[in-house]
């Protein structure tokens, strides 16, 4: 098992002695519990450095790790009404953000899989990609500060800014240099129109053009 990068097979698993994993599919998964949150915000840094030293770094597991961290931390388990719709509604937004992303992606025809940006076959800048250029992980953060806001408590607001700092630099980053290479100059103005997160975007490109879709079978 010297390679980072091996798909481990369920006699790998035993033979290594992970008792606590099991296969789900095409994933390995198991719980994690800690009663301290430095123990817990170790283990999403650890992941985080893991996975980008095999190049693999999946955005929704560390997304649940961060929600696990944010249930470790104290906070007001009775949030009153306020807090709880705020809540509900910032959640509902956030998946109806993702949802609309992913199936924008498959109706273009271009790759989801956040580990493979170099299979992309269309740069995708309509619907909720004219407001962000990365809604899935929009999306994600969203649904964390939701259950923040729904937790009243100020530490649960430390775990979002962590994943946000770890999608953006181990993620995202690496994202836009393979866009770069496949789309090159409509990328760019893609990147000048249409903030990382979100913002105000501006839609007019130094062409003067709104660009839109390009697919790389058109080359």
């Amino acid at each position: 098992m010297g390679d980072p990068n091996q798909k481990l097979s369920p006699t790998d698993v035993a033979e290594a002695g992970l008792t606590d994993w099991r296969h789900s599919g095409e994933t390995l998964t198991a719980r994690f519990c800690s009663r301290k949150f430095a123990t817990g915000l170790d283990l999403v840094n650890r992941i985080g450095a893991s996975a980008q030293h095999a190049n693999h770094l999946p955005p929704p597991a560390l997304m649940i790790t961060a929600g696990l961290v944010q249930r470790l931390l104290p906070g007001d388990i009775d949030s009153g009404p306020v807090r709880r719709r705020a809540a509900q509604v910032i959640t509902a937004a956030s998946v109806g953000v993702g949802l609309a992303a992913g199936l924008s992606f498959v109706a273009h025809r271009t790759t989801v899989n956040p580990v493979t940006p170099e299979r992309a076959t269309a740069l995708v800048t309509t619907g909720v990609n004219g407001i962000s250029r990365n809604p899935m992980y929009l999306s994600m953060a969203g649904i964390l500060g939701a259950q923040a806001i729904y937790r009243a408590s100020p530490l649960a607001w430390l775990p979002v800014g962590i994943f946000v700092i770890v999608i953006d630099r181990l993620q995202i980053r690496p994202e836009e240099r393979a866009l770069r290479v496949l789309f090159g100059e409509e990328y760019e103005a893609y990147c000048v129109r249409v903030p990382r997160w979100l913002g105000a975007p501006s839609w007019t490109t130094s062409a003067g053009r709104r660009p839109m879709l390009r697919s790389r079978s058109d080359d």
